[in-house]
């Protein structure tokens, strides 16, 4: 999935909280839409739902080896994964 866009009605964007359509392509933000803005690919809308920017902690403890009953390397990276 090349180009795709996100909507909601709570985008955070630089500090504020607005109505906003997304749209990525290549893996990067292309733009920023106006909510009701009508696009020429999948758009996902995450209603009220809050989209963020995020930051990708290279630090991790994940438990494994031991302890892998409650947490293994598998499960750890797939909580983390973003859904879309």
């Amino acid at each position: 999935m090349n180009h795709f866009a996100l909507k909601s009605k709570n985008v955070v964007i630089n500090g504020e909280i607005k109505s906003a359509l997304i749209e990525v392509k290549d893996e990067l933000i292309y733009a920023i839409h106006a909510y009701e803005q009508a696009l020429d690919c999948e758009i996902k809308d995450f209603g009220d739902y809050v989209i963020m920017p995020g930051l990708v902690d290279s630090h991790v403890h994940i438990n494994e080896p031991g302890r892998t009953e409650w947490e293994g390397f598998n499960t750890a990276t797939q909580a983390a994964a973003p859904v879309v």
